[in-house]
């Protein structure tokens, strides 16, 4: 979930609502639809990528099971969330990805392939489409470096990552 100063704008002319808000909105959405099944991690980024939940912990960053009270605990931490600095996606999607990875190798060397589903990982984007960082990014290398992560991520097993993204236009009227 992107938290840089440009999604502490208006999400139009017409609305009192920020672009942060509105997005908020919909991360809420998605996590009332998980199952104890399900395993999570929320990644808030603007100039550095932090799981939400547990903005401290140190590597390996690793997913956890959707139980009632996480999703819970994360819905309250969303609600919360402020803006703050620029906006860095090739630190959040690799943040992203290192979790994934770190979560995969965890589930692995314990053997419990129970604990979630390794076959289908959901990233699911959310932000206003403006990125400032790092210096010289462009849509063609973000869109490189996310292509190396998913195949890097599919060829460590039987593995499907699906990548969601939810951008709000920044020009609209």
């Amino acid at each position: 979930l992107d938290t840089s100063r440009s999604m502490g704008e208006k999400l139009n002319a017409r609305s009192e609502q920020t672009k942060l808000s509105y997005m908020k909105q919909s991360v809420i959405a998605v996590l009332n639809t998980l199952s104890p099944n399900d395993s999570i991690a929320v990644i808030r980024f603007a100039e550095i990528p932090r799981l939400v939940n547990r903005p401290s912990q140190v590597p390996p960053y690793l997913w956890e099971k959707a139980s009632k009270a996480t999703v819970a605990n994360i819905i309250d931490i969303v609600n919360a969330l402020e803006v703050n600095g620029r906006s860095n996606w090739n630190d959040a999607f690799g943040f992203a990805f290192n979790l994934i990875n770190n979560s995969l190798e965890s589930n692995a060397a314990i053997g419990d392939e129970s604990y979630c589903d390794l076959e289908n990982i959901a990233v699911l984007f959310f932000s206003d489409g403006e990125y400032n960082l790092p210096a010289g990014a462009t849509d063609e290398s973000v869109v490189s470096f996310v292509s190396a992560k998913v195949t890097e991520t599919e060829n460590m097993g039987d593995n499907h990552v699906h990548m969601f993204l939810y951008t709000l236009g920044h020009n609209d009227p």
